[in-house]
């Protein structure tokens, strides 16, 4: 770990020391006195508008591998090259703490109730319940801020229901610290983007579920580039925004397997194990509707056959007619009878 790694390379500095010149150990007492990332020339912060898809952002440090929103558990993220991203709460007083939940009692020793009606003090003395190990210490936004801001992007999600001026207090925090290229804000409540990203911060709006309409001419008329949906955001819909250029980053990746069915081109994602996440890559594709059938031409109406003609019906004699007809049929019968010669009758005998 770097707090180990540190306490090492102090110790060899000064046995190097103890025999160098006197303007020589002045110097070099000065650069021992540093983080080891400054006075080694270490690499610095990537600016948000530099990362490289697909990043992982550790969710809550790595709740499957650390304390959830520990100190180690971020310091681990960014030794490995992941983003860690955190939970903002404020205390009584206002200060900023690290914890997902708005109450104390899930994850914290030693306190309980609202994170809201809790001290600094309080707060100093608590600790984080570890299913891994030993209780860590909890964790002030200030305490990441000096640590890791020189050295690794952070992603902080500023909780709803806060007030104006504990967003203000966050964004003073992350200025002071030189910060506010390298690191992106992350909020539910759309309010709280828009006044992050015009103090100059990088900003990203979480949903849940579908993707609102005009949601994306929205995000881009108020510059804030970056969309944080849920996995259950259809896949067709998550293309459609990557598409429209602003970068996607859905949350939470809880197994590998789960990684491949994020969308190709996504900008990042959230994940519980970031180390074993990044064995697989975003490769889901919604499918393609079926081409529409092309129209198939009417086909041409069959010809009526002709209608046979009807026979022409035999006139019909009118009943008067028909008798006379038949009585001089009858009247020509008898006459053409009475013309034939009648048979002689015939002689029986002989002479």
């Amino acid at each position: 770990m770097i707090a180990d790694f540190t306490a090492d390379r102090r110790a060899t500095r000064r046995g190097f020391l103890a025999g160098a010149a006197g303007a020589i150990l002045g110097g070099l007492s000065f650069l021992a006195s540093q983080e080891p990332a400054a006075a080694a020339g270490m690499r610095t912060a990537t600016a948000v508008s530099a990362l490289r898809g697909p990043t992982i952002f550790s969710h809550r440090g790595g709740a499957l591998r650390y304390a959830e929103e520990s100190m180690a558990g971020f310091v681990a993220s960014a030794e490995a090259g992941f983003c860690p991203e955190m939970d903002i709460q404020f205390l009584a007083d206002g200060a900023p703490v690290l914890c997902h939940d708005s109450t104390a009692d899930r994850t914290m020793i030693g306190v309980s109730g609202p994170i809201d009606a809790l001290t600094s003090a309080q707060w100093a003395a608590a600790t984080i319940r570890n299913p891994f190990g030993a209780p860590q210490p909890a964790v002030f936004f200030a305490e990441v801020l000096d640590r890791l801001a020189a050295t690794t992007t952070l992603v902080p999600e500023i909780k709803t229901g806060c007030s104006s001026s504990d967003v203000d207090r966050v964004i003073a925090m992350i200025k002071q610290h030189g910060a506010a290229a390298s690191v992106l804000v992350q909020s539910f409540d759309y309010a709280i983007c828009q006044r992050v990203q015009r103090a100059g911060i990088p900003t990203l709006y979480l949903i849940q579920g579908s993707v609102p309409a005009g949601l994306v001419a929205r995000l881009k008329n108020d510059r804030i580039g970056w969309l944080g949906p849920s996995r259950a955001t259809p896949l067709a819909q998550l293309e459609a925004v990557i598409a429209a250029g602003i970068k996607v980053a859905p949350y939470t990746v809880k197994s590998p397997e789960e990684v491949t069915r994020l969308p190709k081109g996504v900008a990042a994602y959230f994940a519980d194990d970031p180390w074993t996440a990044q064995t697989r890559t975003p490769a889901a594709v919604s499918p393609k509707p079926d081409p529409a059938p092309k129209p198939q031409p009417k086909p041409k109406p069959k010809p009526k056959p002709k209608a046979k003609a009807k026979p022409k019906p035999k006139p019909v004699k009118s009943k008067r007619k028909a008798s006379k007809a038949a009585k001089k049929h009858k009247n020509r019968k008898k006459r053409h009878t009475a013309r034939r010669p009648k048979k002689r009758a015939g002689t029986l005998g002989g002479s």
